[in-house]
């Protein structure tokens, strides 16, 4: 029996750095998070995999801006893992409610530069572990494994 999809780390989880804390608590507070749903056209809560997002299109111009920046600061500080057959770039950091939050970018289903939504689910609901075995990562990259999860298994 398998139990819920949970996030397949590839390197360790990283926060978001200190000094970025101020803006981003101010930023996280501007958007506008929706709980996801099944397809998001009404349906069920998605139980198995709980997280919000905020799609950059909702925001005012401004807020725009720094959305992008967010998404910079994802990319630039983040730490991939594989959520199904998807690699994304996350980062912790602080939500609204002074929680610790995954963030992530959806960039599997958009074109870098339009960076279409802004993900989060909550570090207390959402499950992630390290690979079980080398073949859970061997389609993104086998030396990432071995680099950040393995280090004695580059000595065989």
């Amino acid at each position: 029996m398998t139990g819920p999809p949970t996030t397949i780390l590839l390197e360790p989880p990283r926060a978001c750095p200190e000094a970025e804390l101020p803006w981003v608590r101010s930023f996280i507070a501007a958007c506008r998070f929706t709980f996801a749903t099944q397809g998001d056209l009404g349906g069920a809560p998605v139980v198995e995999s709980p997280h919000e997002y905020c799609p950059r299109r909702s925001l005012d111009a401004s807020s725009r801006v720094d959305f992008d920046r967010f998404a910079e600061l994802i990319e630039r500080h983040g730490y991939r893992g594989r959520f199904l057959n998807v690699v994304y770039r996350y980062l912790d950091g602080p939500g609204d409610d002074g929680s610790s939050w995954r963030y992530w970018i959806s960039d599997a289903y958009f074109p870098p530069a339009a960076r279409g939504m802004i993900n989060r689910a909550s570090n207390s609901l959402a499950p992630m572990r390290l690979p079980r075995a080398k073949s859970e990562v061997a389609h993104v990259n086998q030396q990432l494994y071995l680099d950040n999860f393995a280090p004695e298994a580059r000595d065989a």
